[in-house]
C-alpha cells in the first residue's frame, strides 16, 4: 500500500522497515493471544459471553474494528492488487502508473466499505445505552405514577411493576 501510494521508494527503505516491524508485532501479539484463547487458557477473558459491557470486551472489540479490519480490509486489499499485477506479470516498471490509480482505487473502494462497517459497529455499540437510558426513564415513569411527582413510599417500590 505504502508503494502503491508512493510513499515508501530507495531512500526510505529502512524506514518503512522498521514500520512494518511493529505493526507486524502488533499483529503478532493478537495472533498469541487468539491462539491462547482458543487453546481455552484466557477464554474467560477473552469471551464476550461472560459480561459484554466489561471494559476489557468493549476495549478489544473496537481494537479489532478500527485497527484489525483497517489494516487488514483497506490497506490489505491495495496491497494484494498491487503485489497480485506484479506477480502475474502484469505490473512492471513501465506500467506502474497505469497499476497506481487501479490499486488507489481498490482502496478507496474497501475504505468505503470499512467507514460503513465502523458505522454499524458503533450504532450497535450504542444501542445497549440507548436502551438503558430507555429503561430509566421507564422506571422513573411508573414510579411517578405510583407515588406523585413528588412523594415516594419505599414500601411501593415492591409493588412496582415494569411495563414490558
Amino acid at each position: 500500500c505504502s508503494e502503491a501510494i508512493m510513499l515508501r521508494h530507495a531512500n526510505n527503505t529502512m524506514e518503512w522497515r522498521m514500520a512494518s516491524m511493529v505493526v507486524g508485532s502488533v499483529f503478532l501479539i493478537r495472533w498469541m493471544f487468539q491462539i491462547v484463547a482458543d487453546c481455552s487458557y484466557l477464554v474467560a477473558w477473552w469471551s464476550t459471553d461472560d459480561d459484554p459491557s466489561s471494559i476489557r470486551v468493549i476495549i478489544l472489540q473496537w481494537y479489532e474494528m478500527l485497527v484489525v479490519k483497517f489494516v487488514l480490509e483497506v490497506f490489505g486489499a491495495t496491497g494484494a492488487v498491487w503485489g497480485f499485477s506484479e506477480v502475474v506479470t502484469l505490473r512492471s516498471s513501465d506500467t506502474n502508473r497505469l497499476w497506481r490509480p487501479i490499486a488507489i482505487g481498490i482502496g478507496v473502494i474497501y475504505l468505503v466499505r470499512w467507514i460503513c462497517h465502523l458505522t454499524k459497529f458503533a450504532q450497535s455499540e450504542r444501542e445497549p445505552v440507548v436502551a438503558i437510558a430507555d429503561r430509566v426513564a421507564q422506571v422513573n415513569v411508573d414510579v411517578d405514577d405510583v407515588t406523585g411527582p413528588d412523594e415516594f413510599d419505599v414500601s411501593e417500590v415492591a409493588d412496582l411493576h415494569l411495563k414490558e
